[in-house]
């Protein structure tokens, strides 16, 4: 399913603010451990003989839940498969080497019966990253709402704009900045 077929893209303010207050519940409490804290992509670097695998940028770590660290890494995977227009199916073959390495090389040792691998914890943390980047698309949108003919939704205009029927964003009022972040805030929707 793509992002404007999944209806994504109709999720108003108040269903934002709601999105984020669940995302806070789900994420409350659990496992703490020593995270990373920003682990994305391009923390991590493996040796030219592939022995070794290096993590850089330690200026966030903090005790936290691992899952936000696993949530990271997911979503910057993700997005890096979107901008590299890799097909599906291997992505999710990606994504499975990545939750069986994780799984396989965790050391700490757990001093009680609570696992720490929680996939809706996961999917939360995902979730939540990408509602804080909706939000830094605030003025974007409200100026998007501004242009559009009163019959058409937000919603619409992304559809239309993903399915190559607008071309013209300069009819709009949309620089090409402003177009670009457009095509941002579609892929993160």
């Amino acid at each position: 399913t793509s992002h404007i077929d999944s209806g994504l893209l109709d999720i108003d303010d108040e269903m934002l603010e709601n999105l984020t207050q669940k995302v806070d519940t789900i994420t409350k409490g659990g496992f703490v451990s020593l995270i990373h804290g920003d682990a994305h992509l391009d923390q991590f670097f493996k040796a030219p003989d592939k022995s070794t695998l290096s993590i850089v940028d330690y200026d966030s770590i903090h005790l936290g839940d691992p899952m936000a660290d696993v949530a990271r890494s997911l979503s910057s995977i993700r997005d890096w498969s979107r901008k590299m227009n890799i097909p599906d199916v291997l992505l999710r073959e990606v994504e499975k080497s990545f939750f069986a390495g994780y799984q396989r090389t965790r050391t700490e040792t757990h001093h009680t019966s609570e696992s720490e691998f929680d996939q809706a914890k996961i999917l939360a943390y995902e979730g939540r990253l990408n509602l804080v980047q909706l939000k830094q698309f605030g003025k974007l949108r409200e100026k998007l709402k501004s242009v559009l003919p009163e019959n058409q939704t937000e919603a619409d205009f992304y559809r239309a704009f993903e399915n190559g029927e607008i071309v013209d964003m300069k009819a709009y009022g949309f620089d090409e900045k402003e177009t670009n972040d457009i095509k941002e805030l579609i892929a993160i929707r």
